[in-house]
């Protein structure tokens, strides 16, 4: 079956560059993971070398100088090799602090704890760790286990539910998000406007570097975050929608449809006031294009 557009994570390079010839001319956006390679129409991720860079002053705000380790389970990793290039970019200009840079082959709970175990025995003064992506809390059982808790912070990427959990526990001091979910819904938008609406897009899209602790994660995630355009708004918008099929512009069917609609989901209680109808006008074009709102749609609505 013909593809018609690839959204891909590059996480492992290798591995993305054996799936390049067999792409074709089938165009591709890069989410989660940029990669120094030609081809991608656009590119959705957060930086991660400032990503990094943002976890170490998080650890420097919490644990001032010391010893820190970046214990990652990725050698050839791209974002992974640059949080932590950030990382340790920022210790780099403290006289009074060490970063130790390793990578943990198997980054199971039993594999990591083993590999914990083994490290500590010669960096028994650690004061932090940063696990650069998402399995950050399989270290949380040997830092409990072990009594180290109060010693060593723990820093990691990614507000999975385990992580979720682990900060608000207090086992994560610190979490950085880039909004995955995001990234995935902003891609499919860039790919409807170059595919169906023909129009130039971005090189590239940066995500916020998202900042949390056990304090804030909550509202965030309760909260109504979405985006429009170029903007971050909070805000309440109805998580029911309704999708009908119409099989014509033809006005009778056109409004028994937008009243089916309606009773489906019900729009506010507009009496006594004036309503803005906005139909996207884009390019003044016949309607056959189906560039602009339907005319029957307008007429329907109104």
């Amino acid at each position: 079956d013909k593809v018609d557009a690839i959204i891909t994570a590059p996480v492992v390079q290798e591995d993305f560059y054996e799936l390049i010839p067999h792409l074709y001319d089938v165009p591709y956006i890069y989410v989660d993971s940029p990669l120094n390679y030609p081809g991608a129409i656009s590119t959705i991720v957060q930086n991660p070398f400032k990503s990094g860079y943002c976890a170490a002053k998080v650890m420097k705000l919490l644990k001032g100088s010391g010893k820190f380790a970046c214990i990652r389970m990725y050698d050839n990793a791209y974002n992974l090799l640059e949080r932590a290039r950030g990382f340790i970019d920022f210790f780099s200009h403290d006289s009074g602090s060490e970063v130790i840079d390793v990578v943990c082959e198997d980054f199971s709970e039993i594999g990591l704890y083993n590999f914990l175990e083994d490290f500590y025995k010669e960096n028994s003064d650690l004061k932090g760790i940063l696990i650069p992506h998402a399995e950050v809390q399989l270290a949380t059982s040997f830092l409990i286990n072990k009594g180290l808790k109060h010693q060593i912070t723990l820093i990691g990427f990614d507000c999975v539910p385990q992580n979720k959990q682990a900060l608000l526990d207090g086992t994560i001091d610190c979490l950085i998000g880039q909004r995955p979910e995001l990234q995935g819904e902003e891609a499919v938008r860039q790919f409807y406007h170059h595919l169906l609406l023909h129009k130039e897009i971005p090189k590239e899209i940066n995500m916020p570097i998202d900042i949390f602790f056990r304090e804030n994660i909550l509202w965030f995630y309760n909260s109504n975050l979405y985006f429009i355009g170029d903007f971050w708004y909070i805000g309440n918008m109805t998580t029911t929608v309704s999708i009908e099929k119409c099989s014509q512009y033809q006005f009778d069917e056109v409004y028994a449809t937008l009243k089916k609609m309606a009773k489906d989901v019900p729009p506010p209680d507009v009496t006594g006031k004036t309503v803005l109808l906005k139909p996207n006008i884009l390019s003044p074009k016949k309607p056959e294009f189906a560039i602009c709102t339907h005319p029957v749609v307008v007429g329907a609505a109104v």
